[in-house]
């Protein structure tokens, strides 16, 4: 049995035990050692807690203080100070014990600007109690030697008959095929009163350098505490984050390089370069921060295999005059997920930082954190100053670039400051994802009304380019997109809006396969689509918006999604001029369905299109250009250009090689305000349309139609159109096509309310067929003259081979003034009785109509067969009659309406 003094002496032992353990954060030990191989002084275990390392316990060589350890650990409150004479300019220190270090105290310099080197193959670990107390740069390594100059070299492996090289440390090398890691741990959520105003992790001073260079690096559970911010629009966020900092380098730089090889991590002009090495892994996690915030904010460089920030952030923020740097992260795939950010803003006079983003393979934003916000990328400027600095550009280069969730580029300006370029090259996909979204939950309803304390921002992702209100002349940056394919989904959006005095930015779009665009997540503007936009009200000015181009192989878009300019003038406020959309599509282009959601009434449209519009005391609507193989319109869907005011609307251009279809309409919820409580349900149909409309007799003139294709057809209600509901012109409509097919209800109409209609000119090279449709135009009131109809080329005395008109009309009719002319060039004129062609007026003089064609008489060429046209009976036999005792054999149509088959189907 034990005796009691052995049981006691086995209880003390052991409380020692435990003791050292936990004064040593468990398996560190405890303490710094010399290893005898620099210098004259052995080997020796220093005396802590605070561990002074004099210049005489290793060896100078020129600027150079070498130092070498067998062990090197500061634990919780400790210390490890370098001293040395004020010649020194590099403090070069290696561990060759073969275990990593521990450093979870502070590491400080009496060595005033000098830089300190700290090499541990091994591994080093620096806990969340870890500081720096230098007035140099810090960098930390687990490479295997340090290259001094250009062919001497410092290895953290002692060598016989060592020497130590005067020139200064120009790259890192690693001999291993999988070098140590480097791991930073944070003190992670934190009160705000705990806090003493610090930045917390490792630091170093203004415009120094802290680099992190070896295998895989970890940086986790980052110091922070929660706290409530106060937005630039009088928008108060409850649930802000204050971040605190993991690595910090104010206007200096910062260097993280992960390694998976060997090979020698060169520093060429300033940044690091690995050459063809293989990368190895870095994580930032757990609202962990990278921080070259300063007067001029500094640079990031991070080279790696693969790179994660996971709820995390990267900031280069620009507080001051001085120019900021750029962040340039380089890897084989790159990361930023559940709610991770960089930010690049700039709140002075000084440009903000520069964004480049590079992989081979895979780039994501994704995810939201815990308080709901989306992954993101800032670039804006908030000064108001005069000379106010502009934002850095955004240049990001992957194979393939997938931003979900909601995550998002916001690019804006709130002074005086301009945004920079936006620029995303992919040489496969880009795609852009809205929040996950459920209609149950009215998400958009919750936004719009406040219901959402959380976060108002997330409604959907994409790229945002702003002028915002505050701004006082910056114009929106530009924004451009490369890729083999496209896609936007769930209202993701790529937006460049000024609703300030600048101007907004131009979208280019290149995609040499597809751009798909789907679901909606809400009406109106929370459908999304690609749009430059202004928009001013309560006596602000604003500038123009930017133009929209889009070249691919081919464009859909569905529900509701859209491409759009437009300039919006409200409460007084005056906008300036819509940009032009060009579309250039190789392939087919489809608009397709309505916004299931609804639209606001001021909008007027709830189906996918493309649009240009102005309204309000705005400036010209821009133009729209069209050319692709084929262009088709249904169930709601529009291409448009509308003047909401006093300005001449767009003109529309198409150039399609092969058809246009144009068919189907969809009801759609239309809100009376902007509160989306009250609706009433609308059709809306699939149209071509430039209108102008306005209760002032001075309103602007609707833009003109021009169309030039093999074959169109339209059915089902859809239409082409020009109107003008004020004092403009209805602009006119031409037609230069091959055949053109017009079946239930379609039209081709051009209208005006108190100005003169618009002309229409279809040149069809084959065959013009109506059945259950009209080719119009009208003047409802005033003294206008009703618009000329031109069916043909009178140039050249040159039609259609047919015009077919079946319960159908052609009509320049007026109202006071005088009608129209109509004017029919064919070879073949075919009307059914029902038909009509006219150009009256119920006040003015009748207009004129006149046909060309080798047969005039109109009124005969179209007729209904008889009922017993042609009797069957006599001739063949009767096998019902003869199996069910009926007296004769039938074949019924059970439909009142029967469509003619053209003439060119005909055998």
């Amino acid at each position: 049995m034990f005796s009691t003094e052995r049981v006691l002496s086995l209880f003390i032992i052991l409380t020692c035990i435990f003791s050292a353990l936990a004064y040593a954060d468990g398996i560190h030990p405890q303490g710094i050692k010399l290893d005898g191989s620099v210098g004259t002084a052995g080997k020796i275990d220093l005396p802590g807690p605070d561990y002074q390392i004099k210049a005489e316990l290793g060896k100078q060589s020129g600027a150079n203080l070498f130092h070498s350890f067998q062990q090197f650990n500061i634990h919780k409150n400790e210390s490890a100070t370098f001293s040395g004479s004020a010649s020194v300019k590099n403090i070069i220190s290696r561990v060759t014990g073969g275990s990593a270090s521990w450093i979870d105290g502070k590491l400080a310099s009496t060595i005033s600007g000098a830089d300190l080197y700290f090499l541990n193959p091994a591994g080093v670990m620096f806990g969340s109690n870890a500081a720096l107390d230098l007035s140099g740069s810090f960098h930390v390594s687990t490479a295997d030697y340090l290259k001094m100059g250009d062919n001497e070299r410092f290895y953290s492996t002692p060598i016989e008959n060592e020497v130590l090289s005067v020139a200064p440390p120009s790259a890192f090398g690693l001999l291993s095929e999988s070098p140590a890691k480097i791991s930073i741990e944070g003190k992670g959520l934190i009160s705000a009163d705990q806090w003493d105003g610090k930045t917390a992790g490792l630091s170093v001073p203004e415009g120094k350098t802290l680099s992190l260079i070896g295998g895989d690096i970890e940086i986790r559970n980052g110091t922070w505490f929660e706290t409530v911010e106060q937005g630039e629009l009088k928008f108060v966020n409850p649930h802000a984050e204050k971040l605190l900092g993991s690595i910090t380098a104010p206007g200096g730089q910062i260097n993280m390089v992960g390694i998976a090889s060997a090979g020698q991590v060169a520093i060429e002009n300033g940044k690091p370069d690995i050459g063809d090495m293989k990368g190895g892994n870095i994580t930032i996690a757990d609202k962990s921060l990278i921080d070259v915030s300063g007067q001029g904010a500094g640079n990031v460089f991070i080279r790696s295999g693969n790179f994660v920030a996971d709820d995390s952030a990267v900031y280069a923020k620009t507080l001051g005059d001085k120019n900021g740097g750029v962040v340039d992260i380089q890897a084989d795939t790159i990361s930023f997920k559940n709610g991770s950010e960089i930010n690049g803003n700039t709140y002075g006079k000084g440009k903000g930082s520069d964004i480049t983003l590079k992989t081979l393979g895979l780039l994501t934003f994704s995810g939201a954190d815990n308080l709901k916000n989306a992954s993101r990328i800032f670039l804006e400027t908030h000064s108001k100053a005069e000379k106010a600095g502009d934002t850095g550009s955004l240049d990001i280069s992957a194979k393939d670039i997938l931003f979900s969730d909601g995550a998002y580029v916001s690019s804006g300006t709130f002074g005086r400051g301009s945004g920079g370029k936006l620029s995303l090259h992919a040489d496969d996909d880009i795609s852009f994802g809205g929040v996950n979204y459920d209609p149950y939950l009215k998400y958009f309803l919750r936004l719009y009304l406040g219901n959402n304390p959380d976060n108002p921002d997330i409604a959907f992702g994409g790229i945002l380019s702003n002028v915002h209100a505050f701004s006082t002349g910056g114009n929106s940056g530009d924004i451009e997109i490369r890729s083999d394919n496209l896609f936007l989904s769930d209202s993701a959006s790529i937006f460049s809006t000024t609703v300030g005095a600048g101007n907004s930015g131009r979208i280019s779009i290149y995609a040499t396969g597809v751009i798909t665009m789907t679901d909606s997540i809400g009406p109106l503007h929370w459908a999304g689509g690609i749009s430059t936009t202004t928009l001013s009200g309560i006596g602000h000015i604003t500038g123009d918006a930017g133009y929209v181009l889009v070249e691919s192989g081919s464009l859909t878009l569905k529900d509701g999604r859209y491409i759009a300019s437009a300039t919006n003038a409200i409460l007084g406020g005056k906008s300036g001029n819509a940009g032009e959309v060009n579309i250039r599509v190789s392939g087919d282009i489809l608009l397709s369905d309505i916004n299931v959601y609804g639209s606001y009434r001021a909008a007027g449209y709830g189906g996918s299109g493309i649009m240009v519009s102005s309204s309000g005391n705005s400036g010209k609507a821009g133009n729209l250009f069209l050319e692709a193989h084929s262009l088709s319109l249904k169930n709601g869907a529009v291409l448009s250009t509308t003047a909401l005011g006093n300005a001449d609307g767009g003109d529309i251009n198409i150039r399609v090689a092969d058809s246009i279809n144009i068919r189907g309409s969809s009801p759609v919820k239309v809100f009376s305000s902007a509160a989306y409580s009250q609706y009433t349900i609308q059709n809306f149909f699939s149209r071509i349309e430039a209108s102008s409309t306005s209760p002032d007799k001075n309103s602007g003139n609707s833009g003109t139609v021009s169309v030039q294709v093999r074959n169109i057809n339209i059915s089902d209600g859809g239409m082409i159109t020009t109107s003008s509901t004020g004092g403009g012109q209805a602009g006119d409509i031409s037609l230069n096509v091959g055949n053109l097919e017009m079946h239930g209800g379609a039209s081709v109409s051009s209208d005006a309310d108190k100005s003169g209609g618009g002309r229409i000119t279809v040149d069809a090279k084959d065959t013009i067929h109506l059945s259950d449709s009209s080719i119009t135009t009208n003047v409802a009131q005033g003294t206008g003259k009703g618009g000329d109809i031109t069916i043909g080329n009178p140039d050249t005395g040159i039609g259609s081979e047919f015009v077919i008109l079946n319960r159908s009309r052609i009509q320049a009719n007026a109202q006071d003034g005088d009608g129209g002319a109509v004017f029919v060039i064919t070879e073949n004129f075919l009307k059914s009785f029902s038909s009509i062609v006219e150009a009256t007026s119920a006040r003015g003089n009748e207009g004129t109509v006149r046909i060309e064609a080798p047969d005039l008489d109109i009124s005969g060429s179209l007729i209904f067969l008889p009922g017993n046209f042609f009797d069957v009976t006599r001739w063949a036999s009767t096998p019902c009659e003869a199996r069910s005792d009926e007296p004769e054999s039938r074949f019924e149509v059970r439909t009142h309406i029967l469509y003619p088959v053209p003439f060119q189907d005909l055998p």
